[in-house]
C-alpha cells in the first residue's frame, strides 16, 4: 500500500467516534468469531 493510501485509511478509521452501542457491537462480534468492519466503513 502507498504512504498516500496508507494515510487515508488511517485517517477514515479514526475519524468516526463509536458510541457505546457501536464498541460493544464490535466486542460480540470478536466473542462470535466474526471480523466487524472498521470504523471508516461502519454506519455513520
Amino acid at each position: 500500500m502507498s504512504a498516500d493510501k496508507s494515510t487515508s485509511w488511517s485517517y477514515a478509521e479514526d475519524l468516526p467516534a463509536e458510541d457505546e452501542v457501536l464498541l460493544h457491537a464490535r466486542e460480540r462480534s470478536f466473542e462470535l468469531g466474526v471480523t466487524p468492519v472498521g470504523p471508516g466503513s461502519g454506519p455513520s
